[in-house]
């Protein structure tokens, strides 16, 4: 990492970089400017990598402390790094700075159902779209999250879950909640909502993110590369070897967060999936992430599950830093880093994102002639084999055997 240096008037090298948005409120101005002290340009680059990597600290924290403690952790930045005072030699100019705020999902649906009625739509048109919002979408999204911090891959979930959605209007499902719905597993096909139903929802979420997009309320739309769903369970691709060798490559040249990609490269884990799970350790030695607590907010009953460590990731003393990895990054930072700056030097075909890393674990398993329940049990779906034993339905692969499988992943 290497941060931008130039010369001041005293031919002293200077550090200067921008602010992200969300942290213009604490630090009070939109650019920071430091006068480093030395005409040596290699000292110069060394010490503003450091002050660099002390911002990058508090940005990828701000989503997981509290307002008190990024203010605090600012202060200190701006005092021991900077050697300044908040707001020193500034003035804000809001007309050109637009300042983030935490708006959540539910404050930016009170605004979005202002707009709406204001459309010339008819009442029932107002009621199906805004009950699609209110009962399935926003409680799936999290209705008090940050909409900033809502990804590409986070809306990507949201559609394979579609896949698996009943249709709450049949009798068996009209009186559950969405919890209920959520721990559901092996409903029959012939009760799941039909292509059609899953477009509507998906078009209804891509209108409200295009309209957030343009009241301000966003400043990055993860919806603008979501693919409609067709016949098939997913028209994601996945990365084929090609991809995986350049990726590597330049993961290899990231800091930290490149194993957290390797992570999502050699488990095929959902990307929200990643900050909630532990690393244990079995009986027999095996180290696994460990996502089997049922009160691990997940996406359906299947998710909640065990994956052994790929032995690439035991080889890069992974389970010594996932509390780190968890800590000093976000999902938001994570997925936009990804698709918007190293997607596209490997490949241009809109249908590879991050959240390929899981078709591809699926894919290389498959070719690895793995059986498909074991692919199953590893990715969180529901078992597809209905000639299973009921002593495998009933207690899940070892594991041991999950540890062999996991290993095919050939890359």
């Amino acid at each position: 990492m290497n941060v931008s240096l130039s010369l001041n008037k005293n031919n002293y090298y200077c550090l200067r970089f921008r602010v992200h948005q969300r942290l213009i409120p604490f630090f009070k101005k939109p650019l920071i400017r430091k006068s480093l002290y030395t005409k040596n340009k290699r000292q110069a680059q060394l010490r503003a990598n450091q002050i660099y990597t002390s911002y990058l600290q508090i940005l990828n924290t701000l989503s997981i402390i509290s307002t008190e403690q990024t203010n605090e952790l600012t202060n200190r930045f701006v005092k021991e790094e900077l050697n300044q005072n908040i707001g020193d030699s500034f003035v804000l100019n809001s007309t050109k700075y637009r300042v983030v705020s935490t708006t959540t999902l539910q404050s930016a649906y009170d605004k979005f159902c202002i707009w709406y009625k204001q459309q010339n739509i008819g009442d029932k048109q107002y009621s199906l779209t805004t009950n699609k919002l209110i009962n399935l979408i926003f409680p799936y999204l999290g209705v008090n999250s940050n909409v900033e911090d809502i990804t590409l891959e986070t809306v990507e979930e949201f559609r394979e879950f579609l896949y698996t959605m009943p249709n709450i209007n049949k009798k068996a499902y009209k009186h559950l909640s969405f919890k209920q719905i959520t721990e559901l597993s092996n409903i029959p096909s012939e009760d799941l909502i039909g292509l059609s139903t899953q477009i509507k929802y998906l078009k209804i979420l891509k209108q409200f993110f295009s309209y957030m997009l343009k009241a301000n309320l966003i400043t990055y739309n993860p919806c603008v590369l979501l693919n409609m769903p067709n016949n098939t369970i997913s028209n994601r691709e996945p990365f084929d070897a090609n991809d995986i060798s350049k990726l590597f490559n330049i993961f290899e040249r990231l800091d930290d967060r490149k194993y957290i990609y390797y992570i999502l490269a050699y488990t095929g884990m959902r990307p929200s999936e990643f900050w909630k799970c532990k690393i244990s350790i079995s009986d027999t030695n095996i180290l696994y992430f460990d996502l089997s607590d049922k009160s691990l907010g997940l996406k359906t009953q299947s998710s909640h599950r065990k994956i052994p460590l790929h032995h690439k990731l035991v080889e890069m003393n992974i389970s010594e830093k996932l509390s780190s990895l968890q800590y000093c990054f976000t999902q938001a930072g994570l997925s936009k880093y990804f698709n918007k700056t190293i997607k596209p030097s490997v490949t241009d075909d809109q249908n590879k994102i991050m959240y390929s890393f899981r078709h591809t674990v699926a894919t290389e398993l498959k070719r690895a002639e793995v059986h498909m329940d074991k692919v199953s049990e590893l990715l969180g779906h529901s078992y597809t084999n209905s000639t299973m034993t009921k002593e495998v339905y009933a207690h899940g692969y070892t594991l041991e055997q999950l540890q062999e499988t996991i290993n095919n992943i050939p890359y």
